[in-house]
């Protein structure tokens, strides 16, 4: 009777570990481990059209400009109210959570990458920081910024020849 109790529980045990075990590895395959090469406090930044640092600074500007008038100062109402029905952001708030993001994670350069260029496109970017902030870390705060279409290392890619 003694072994029949023992061998279900062991069985029992079997099975939720079998059934924990995934989400144990999952838990750890987020261990901030990064496979192959990769240039050290850099980040590979592609932000959504229209949406890149330097257009929201010239959509700021403009709307600035606008609220020199009268009427600009409506447009701006209405234009904003416009934005708050489709829930979105106006480019101020934009902007200032792009900088705030920059200045959290210690960015002391953003450079275009292959301006012009077709195959990357205008709104790609490299951007690089003190070090304050792990690769890793830095993945994951631009991921989540609402501007950004995707974030990724920024690899360093070796070519053999044979």
């Amino acid at each position: 009777m003694q072994r029949i109790f023992f061998a279900t529980i062991l069985f029992l045990l079997l099975i939720v570990g079998a059934l924990f075990s995934p989400l144990v590895y999952a838990q750890n395959s987020d261990d901030n481990s990064i496979e192959g090469e990769y240039v050290k406090n850099e980040v590979i930044v592609k932000y959504k059209d229209n949406l890149t640092p330097d257009e929201l600074e010239l959509q700021v500007s403009e709307r600035q400009n606008m609220k020199r008038s009268f009427v600009g100062r409506i447009q701006l109402f209405f234009g904003d109210l416009k934005l708050k029905f489709s829930k979105q952001d106006n480019p101020e708030i934009q902007l200032s959570r792009l900088q705030k993001t920059d200045i959290e994670l210690g960015v002391i350069e953003k450079e275009r990458l292959l301006q012009g260029s077709a195959q990357a496109g205008p709104n790609v970017y490299i951007i690089r920081t003190d070090g304050s902030k792990t690769v890793q870390q830095m993945i994951k705060a631009y991921s989540s910024l609402p501007e950004v279409e995707y974030a990724e290392v920024h690899n360093i890619l070796q070519f053999y020849q044979q």
